[in-house]
């Protein structure tokens, strides 16, 4: 007989097996006052709630390993009884992302060192030397794919950017070094002023105050300027007409609006609906008695 067959035919017979369960060392009061120890020990903690785990669950083992108990029915209880004392103070254990060096590291510091980045260079930049870039690359410490992949490239970046040579930029002249190998200017800023597209101080398209816009697209010089600028805008855009409806003046959201509200909308739905089902029908062929008619059938009939 097969084995699978055979443990097939034991489990119909016998039943599913139970797994073996040790009687706790620790029971009623007894527990309860080792617990409460433990978690004394484990509320101390300075950097973590796991900080003081291993060494309660050490210390456990080796008392009742000296008490006679077996190694591992002292280990199960140790881990037991330091699991419980880790939920009573409401520990709960990080991910596997939460655990890595570089999750609580700031992306202003070094992804390897924690030090601080030069000002003005942290910006897609995540290690403080090559040295630290070189260290990232041979030990691997990488969380997620896509974090370690950008910490992969930003470590290749700044290694290749420091064997480049020094050149000097065709816009404001200074001396960079660039990863790039067709690099001609030292920043998008420069990049911006080669083509001609480099923005200065304009007048504010509703004062007419002069400002220095941080982008090209911007207009205002404030918040109050946009918002009057884009009423202006608005009633450029969507001029007042009269509703098809009632025939009143209104302002429409949209270019194609012709009703003043909901309710000149579905009474005009309600209308067009009517219409097309006369349309549908047809002229009708019944003719209505009226006193005119009755009177002419009367003189004809005379």
């Amino acid at each position: 007989m097969a084995k699978w067959a055979k443990w097939a035919w034991n489990e119909y017979r016998y039943g599913t097996p139970k797994k073996p369960t040790l009687a706790r060392v620790f029971k009623g009061e007894a527990k309860q006052h080792v617990v409460n120890a433990i978690i004394d020990e484990l509320a101390d903690w300075r950097l973590s709630k796991f900080q003081h785990e291993a060494s309660c669950r050490h210390g456990i083992r080796s008392a009742l390993c000296t008490q006679g108990h077996a190694w591992s029915r002292a280990d199960i209880e140790a881990d037991l009884l330091v699991q419980e004392g880790l939920s009573r103070i409401h520990a709960v254990r990080p991910s596997y992302a939460e655990g890595q060096r570089h999750y609580t590291v700031p992306r202003e510091n070094c992804a390897w060192c924690a030090g601080e980045i030069e000002q003005g260079n942290w910006k897609g930049q995540r290690f403080c030397s090559s040295m630290c870039a070189n260290s990232a690359l041979e030990h691997r410490v990488f969380g997620d794919q896509y974090e370690s992949e950008a910490i992969r490239l930003s470590a290749y970046r700044l290694i290749r950017k420091e064997k480049a040579p020094a050149r000097e930029c065709k816009f404001c002249g200074l001396p960079f070094q660039s990863s790039r190998k067709g690099s001609a200017y030292c920043s998008p800023r420069c990049v911006r002023g080669a083509r001609g597209d480099f923005h200065g101080d304009k007048d504010c398209a509703v004062c007419g105050k002069t400002f220095h816009p941080q982008r090209m697209s911007i207009k205002c010089c404030s918040n109050e300027c946009a918002g009057a600028y884009r009423v202006r805008e608005y009633r450029a855009a969507y001029p007042e007409r009269a509703c098809d409806c009632c025939g009143t003046i209104f302002r429409p959201s949209k270019p194609w609006g012709r009703r003043c509200s909901r309710r000149c909308t579905d009474m005009m739905s309600n209308r067009f609906k009517s219409e097309r089902k006369k349309a549908a029908i047809g002229p009708s062929n019944v003719i209505y008695l009226t006193a005119e008619i009755f009177d002419r059938w009367f003189k004809c009939a005379a």
